[in-house]
């Protein structure tokens, strides 16, 4: 009865229009978006192949015990939990770039050292090396972000995010199969460089989104 008593009364009121949401692929020609969304991709990638492997390789390659091993993700969460609580401290005093650059670059050089003790002494130095490789990666992240949606038109932002959402899966996706084919063929010797492979990647790429940036400025300040 309410049903129809309320049909009766507001039959004649137009209906709301619903707005259609698309999706803007105009992002994607603009060269500093399609940069960052690389970036970002690279950086989840990285992550996948520590987060969803490392115990993996601590049984095949170090000859750990399954609860260690297990203990390993456990140890690389809360050391990349303490890498963005420091980093969310310090980005009241420096920017957001240097703290991803210090990141970045301190882990390539952990990475790097880990390679070379794992070919010259005891792996078992590795097991301790492993978890404070997310502490220096796990910044990276939250801190292009912060740089580039800061400084992103207000009125684009949610559609970036759909994006940035997208790439991420991409990222994460690539990542976790292509460390799964590492270790189905039988290369645990080379998760190391193949693990340091995507962070240079990364320097790579966010040098070039680095001069871009600057580059894009000096237009301006010219312009003005």
């Amino acid at each position: 009865i309410q049903i129809i008593r309320h049909h009766h009364t507001h039959k004649n009121t137009e209906p709301i229009p619903v707005k259609k949401s698309k999706i803007d692929f105009t992002i994607l020609l603009n060269k500093s978006s399609l940069l960052f969304l690389a970036i970002i991709s690279l950086i989840i990638f990285a992550e996948q192949i520590f987060n969803s492997w490392l115990p993996t390789f601590y049984k095949k390659s170090l000859n750990s015990s399954s609860f260690f091993a297990l203990q390993s993700s456990a140890l690389l969460a809360f050391f990349s939990f303490l890498g963005r609580i420091i980093a969310s401290k310090l980005i009241h005093r420096f920017s957001p770039m240097k703290i991803f650059y210090t990141s970045l670059i301190s882990g390539i050089i952990l990475i790097s050292s880990a390679f070379f003790i794992g070919q010259e002494s005891d792996l078992k130095i590795l097991m301790f090396i492993f978890p404070l490789i997310g502490f220096f990666i796990a910044p990276l992240y939250p801190m292009l972000n912060s740089k580039f949606l800061g400084n992103y038109p207000e009125k684009k932002i949610s559609r970036m995010v759909s994006f940035i959402i997208l790439f991420t899966s991409l990222g994460g996706s690539i990542g976790s199969i292509s460390t799964a084919y590492i270790f189905q063929k039988n290369l645990a010797n080379y998760y190391l460089l193949f693990a340091s492979i995507p962070l240079i990647l990364i320097l790579i790429l966010s040098s070039l989104f680095s001069i871009k940036e600057r580059m894009s400025i000096n237009k301006n300040d010219h312009e003005t």
